[in-house]
C-alpha cells in the first residue's frame, strides 16, 4: 500500500509527511534515513511496524475457573487466545464471555478468540448443579411404610426431612 505519493524537484526540501497508523501497531519508523533535500533520484521510504500486545484480565468466578492456555496475561493484536475452563465439584460450566475495554462482546470460538486491539476481559460462566433427592419409606419386607418423598436440592445445599408417621413405629432420627 502507497500511504503518500508526492513529486519534489530535484535540490527542493522535502516535506516529511505525518506518521502513518495501523490498527493494532505501533509505527517505530522508516526502513531508511529519509532526506531532507531531494536527491537526483526517487525516494521509496516503508515504514516499519511492531505489533502491539494487549493485557487479558480473567474475572474470577464461583463455581470454576478459566485460564488462557497459549498465553500468560497479554497477546499481541490478531493472535489467537485459547482459553479452558474448569468447573468445581458441584458445577457446570456454561459458558465464556469476552469483552473489550468499549464492553463489546467479542465472538468465540471452541472457547478461543482473536486478540482485539485492545484489552480484554474474560468471565466464565458456571451453574450449580441441582440433584433429586429420593428416600424411600419401606418395610423390613419391602413394602411402602410410607409416601416416598422427594425434593431437589442445590449441590451443597443444607436440607432437612421430617420423618413421616408410620402407625406402629417411632422414627429413629429426623434428617
Amino acid at each position: 500500500d502507497v500511504l503518500a505519493m508526492d513529486t519534489v524537484a530535484c535540490g527542493d526540501t522535502i516535506t516529511p509527511i505525518a506518521d502513518p497508523t495501523m490498527l493494532g501497531h505501533t509505527f517505530i519508523g522508516w526502513g531508511s534515513t529519509l532526506p531532507t533535500i531531494m536527491p537526483a533520484h526517487n525516494v521509496i521510504a516503508s515504514p516499519q511496524w511492531q505489533v502491539n500486545k494487549y493485557r487479558i484480565n480473567i474475572n474470577q468466578v464461583q463455581g470454576g475457573y478459566v485460564q488462557a492456555t497459549n498465553v500468560i496475561d497479554s497477546a499481541k493484536y490478531a493472535s489467537w487466545v485459547q482459553l479452558s475452563a474448569v468447573a468445581n465439584d458441584g458445577y457446570t460450566f456454561y459458558g465464556i464471555v469476552v469483552t473489550d475495554t468499549g464492553g463489546t462482546v467479542l465472538s468465540t470460538t471452541n472457547n478461543g478468540f482473536a486478540m482485539p486491539a485492545s484489552d480484554v476481559t474474560v468471565t466464565g460462566t458456571f451453574t450449580i448443579n441441582s440433584y433429586d433427592l429420593t428416600i424411600h419409606y419401606l418395610y423390613l419386607d419391602g413394602t411402602q411404610a410410607a409416601p416416598a418423598h422427594t425434593e431437589t436440592i442445590e449441590y451443597n445445599t443444607a436440607y432437612s426431612v421430617v420423618s413421616p408417621v408410620v402407625t406402629g413405629y417411632t422414627a429413629s432420627q429426623d434428617t
